[in-house]
């Protein structure tokens, strides 16, 4: 792109500042103990549109001085003067709107921090380098007085007369009809917020693996053996389906993290199990797993079976949730099963929990003391025999390999299989001589079932039910936690004084970090329009190019509506990428139009003349930005990259007419009163 707008020599001069900045980043990442990983790349990443504009800006700006006479280190000079301050409060405002990411605390900021760091180094890398080494290099390459022979394109990029004849003309139409060009230009950034509020609402998409997981809940009790033997029978369903390469299990806790997005949170739960299932690819792995919930759920009726994919962003435990908290369990176990019923009517629900249930079988030893007595029990000696025949007690070790081995002694399962086998256990008495002297438990009492809670969950001190749902892999989380909110409205769900529900899962995960970012934004941007002000010595100024901030946001919004994808966290993040590249084109543009007197004082030609000298950058900038996000488009497929290379590509694509129109029309409608009222005025008797 460089090379047929600027020449060779200068597509080589910006192109150097790309190694040069990302040694420096990478540099910088070291002095500051940061890793290279998925995150930090993603922020260099965001920040190429920015490294390329502020070379492609300084090249341009020597050439133009080279044109106008001045050569060498005369021209540098003269580039670096007209240039630091634009370009620094452009380095500086986008450094600013990254630095809420840098300071999100919790699991969303060791998530996603890294990427305002790595935005930050690069950016300043990038200015640094555009002030000192590409100056210097422009300087010696291209800082000469021009040669008077024919211009080929290859030495100083191609000209088109006749197209820029055009361009004047539009420029000229534009400008000096402030209010319709105004009005045409704002129209598309406020259609994509309109449009935006139709799309769905996401977090963080899923990881785009071959890889998924398959979670089995049977009822609370399930011994280990029955657990194990519905997974054989779980796993003989999954290896009928094409595509599967491996599935591997653990019964009776979480399996190790195979991925950062798993948590390991069941542990010694004889009722569970959760499978690792390896598919040939990605898209493979995508069909099957909608496939295998449905015929799991068909086959296995008495247990909770969950498909899903891997997540990204911090770690949930479901990913859409609720919390009830109240001092009451039974109104905590009432109010969540009513909670529960209104989730399962929505489709896109398979399965939901609660850590508050009623109803779960306890078997209750009512002892007949009187009998006991006789017998020479204490009621103390009856429990600890019932769970040394039931549960075991410790009666040696084992050595295997170097780790020892406890060994358990207890009665066969055969003997605890049922509540007759139970019954008839022979407890002993302490006081007896021999141990044939013996008594069967059913002759000193009786067993009766009744239902009682597990138990009681509490998060910081308070009792509370945790409302867990799991949705299809290709629901939008955010969304459906909405949904429910609304069928609880439209139910006129409503609990006791001293009870109240809360979201959690994504929905929660989502409010802290949006919380958090609201949170440093005002004092964020009063620090951005105090650099703006103070570059260009102007509040007017300032709050042209907040307006093209805000604009550039809605042209993101839209190029994100054209693309059907979900707003999420990507999106954002790639909001405040565009939101830099964008304004840096209206601050080359103001500071071309403030450096020529005449155009200064609202002069139409000179306004005219000075956006056209800056074009051709301007349209640099944004060619280079847009090519640098294809491969993101078209290559790396999935759900996590495409959004936010959407945004900033679509967005710096439209934010063309941003800097192009949208600023030097406002300009001269501002500013052309005020030229208007400039006369000159003749002192009498001074030579000057």
């Amino acid at each position: 792109v460089v090379l047929l707008f600027m020449g060779w020599r200068s597509a080589l001069i910006v192109g150097s500042a790309l190694p040069l900045t990302a040694a420096a980043s990478l540099f910088g990442l070291s002095i500051f103990g940061g890793q290279i990983h998925q995150m930090s790349i993603f922020g260099m990443i965001i920040a190429i549109g920015l490294l390329i504009d502020n070379a492609i800006v300084m090249t341009e700006e020597i050439s133009k001085q080279v044109a106008q006479g001045r050569v060498g280190q005369v021209a540098m000079a003269a580039a670096i003067k007209h240039l630091f301050k634009p370009l620094f409060a452009s380095t500086l405002t986008t450094i600013l709107a990254f630095m809420p990411i840098f300071l999100l605390p919790g699991n969303v900021g060791d998530f996603v921090s890294s990427i305002a760091t790595s935005v930050v180094l690069a950016l300043t890398a990038s200015f640094i380098i555009a002030m000192t080494i590409i100056p210097a290099l422009a300087a010696h390459f291209i800082g000469r007085k021009p040669e008077q022979t024919k211009q080929r394109w290859w030495k100083n990029g191609i000209q088109a007369p006749n197209l820029q004849r055009r361009y004047q003309k539009v420029l000229g139409y534009t400008i000096s009809r402030p209010f319709r060009t105004l009005f045409l230009v704002c129209l598309l950034p406020m259609l994509g917020f309109v449009l935006s509020t139709t799309l769905g609402n996401q977090f963080f998409p899923s990881a785009d693996r071959n890889q998924f997981e398959i979670q089995l809940w049977l009822p609370s009790g399930t011994s280990l053996n029955r657990t194990a033997e519905m997974v054989k029978e779980i796993e003989q369903q999954v290896h009928q389906h094409q595509g599967i390469e491996s599935v591997t299990w653990l019964v009776g806790g979480s399996t190790p993290s195979v991925y950062y997005n798993l948590i390991m949170d069941e542990d010694r739960n004889s009722a569970y199990a959760q499978g690792i299932v390896v598919a040939k690819d990605v898209q493979q792995a995508n069909l099957l797993m909608p496939q295998l919930q449905a015929t799991l759920d068909e086959r296995f009726p008495e247990a909770q079976i969950v498909v899903g994919k891997f997540g990204q962003g911090p770690p949930v435990d479901a990913p859409v949730g609720f919390r009830i908290t109240g001092p009451n369990p039974d109104y905590l176990r009432l109010y969540g099963e009513q909670v529960r019923r209104v989730i399962h009517t929505l489709p896109s629900i398979i399965h939901t929990q609660a850590t508050i249930q009623g109803g779960e079988a306890k078997l209750w030893f009512d002892v007949d003391e009187d009998q006991a007595r006789l017998a020479g029990f204490s009621l103390n000696d009856i429990s600890k025999q019932l769970q040394n025949n039931l549960e075991g007690k410790i009666g040696g070790s084992v050595l295997e390999d170097i780790e020892e081995l406890p060994v358990r002694i207890r009665y066969s399962d055969e003997q605890r299989n049922s509540l007759s086998n139970i019954a008839s256990f022979k407890l002993i008495s302490q006081e007896s001589s021999s141990n044939n002297d013996w008594v069967p438990l059913e002759a000193i009492g009786q067993f009766s079932l009744r239902p009682e809670l597990a138990g009681i969950t509490h998060r910081n001190g308070e009792r509370v039910n945790n409302i867990l749902a799991y949705t299809r892999p290709d629901s939008l989380t955010l969304d459906v936690t909405q949904q429910i909110l609304n069928r609880l409205d439209a139910e006129n769900f409503t609990m006791a004084p001293g009870y109240r529900l809360t979201v959690a899962g994504d929905s929660e995960e989502q409010q802290r970090a949006m919380g958090s970012l609201k949170t440093y934004l005002p004092v964020l941007l009063v620090l951005m329009i105090a650099t703006l002000v103070l570059s260009f010595q102007s509040f007017i100024l300032a709050i042209f190019i907040a307006l093209v901030a805000v604009l550039s946001v809605g042209l993101g919004m839209l190029s994100l509506w054209m693309s059907q994808y979900p707003i999420g966290f990507n999106p954002i993040l790639g909001t405040l990428g565009l939101v830099g590249i964008a304004i840096n084109g209206s601050i080359v543009v103001l500071a071309a139009i403030r450096a020529n007197p005449q155009a200064r004082s609202g002069d139409v030609t000179s306004i005219i003349a000075e956006t056209m000298q800056a074009t051709r950058h301007i349209v640099s900038t944004t060619l280079t930005t847009v090519a640098g996000f294809i491969p993101l488009l078209l290559f790396t497929g999935g759900e996590f990259w495409p959004p936010l290379a959407v945004v900033i590509a679509g967005g710096v694509a439209f934010s063309i007419t941003l800097s192009l129109l949208f600023t030097p029309a406002l300009y001269g409608l501002v500013f052309k009163h005020r030229g208007s009222l400039l006369v000159p005025v003749v002192v009498q008797g001074e030579k000057n």
